[in-house]
């Protein structure tokens, strides 16, 4: 088994940030080793204590990480029961709703979606794919654009190349009136807000990872589309 992970889960401990890169993690986590015992006494003690304490370590965050995986899994029953409300009320609609699980996976969702895969496939097979070549930004949850394309491929379902738009320059509405029998995955926002939100459109429903379904003219969560990812029928 890889130790990378755990050496990146360690950088996360000691920076409290997140990183796909395993040589930066690795840089760090022993530039920590060697250097900082130079400062003080203290530190010097952590030092040598260091390789024994980080069993324990190690140990507590995989603990820490079933405890949200557990968590996660309730929250995706609960889910699951909410999603099947949803499509039974829009028992036309397309496509069958999957509600994102954790933070940043709406784009990973809106795979789910298209391929009628479960959320938690989706998620464990860009997780594994993220520890073996370190692309994407799993640690948050977060695929870009590219990489949701090259899954989309991956499962048989031809994209045409990733269209963009200036901010204010496309209603989602006008985008999906314009295109009423095609699919797309969808980067919205609106006026003020840095972050964008994936959904998928199929022309006549919005399928919103964090909302449910509603019908293109009801959708009033999100304006505008920045990037449309459109499948070719």
């Amino acid at each position: 088994m890889s130790i990378l992970p755990q050496i990146r889960k360690l950088y996360e401990v000691i920076t409290g940030r997140k990183t796909s890169s395993n040589i930066v993690a690795l840089s760090v986590c022993v530039g920590v080793y060697f250097i900082v015992p130079l400062l003080t006494p203290i530190f010097l003690a952590l030092w040598i204590l260091l390789p024994i304490l980080l069993p324990f370590i190690i140990a507590y965050i995989n603990k820490q990480d079933a405890k949200k995986e557990l968590e996660a899994q309730k929250a995706e029953k609960e889910l699951d029961a909410i999603a099947m409300e949803h499509n039974t009320k829009y028992h036309d609609a397309r496509y069958k709703l999957v509600f994102q699980v954790h933070g940043y996976t709406c784009g990973m969702t809106c795979i789910a979606i298209l391929t009628g895969k479960t959320y938690n496939e989706i998620f464990e097979e860009t997780k594994k794919s993220y520890e073996r070549t370190g692309r994407g930004e799993h640690s948050e949850g977060y695929i870009p654009s590219e990489e949701i394309r090259r899954y989309l491929k991956k499962y048989g379902i031809k994209t045409a190349n990733i269209v963009q738009f200036k901010m204010g320059e496309m209603k989602i509405t006008d985008f999906c009136l314009s295109k009423p029998t095609s699919s797309a995955i969808l980067l919205v926002k609106n006026r003020g807000i840095r972050s964008g939100h994936f959904i998928v459109s199929d022309g006549k429903y919005i399928y919103d990872p964090e909302e449910g379904i509603f019908p293109v003219s009801e959708y009033k969560i999100f304006e505008f589309i920045t990037k449309a990812i459109e499948v070719v029928e």
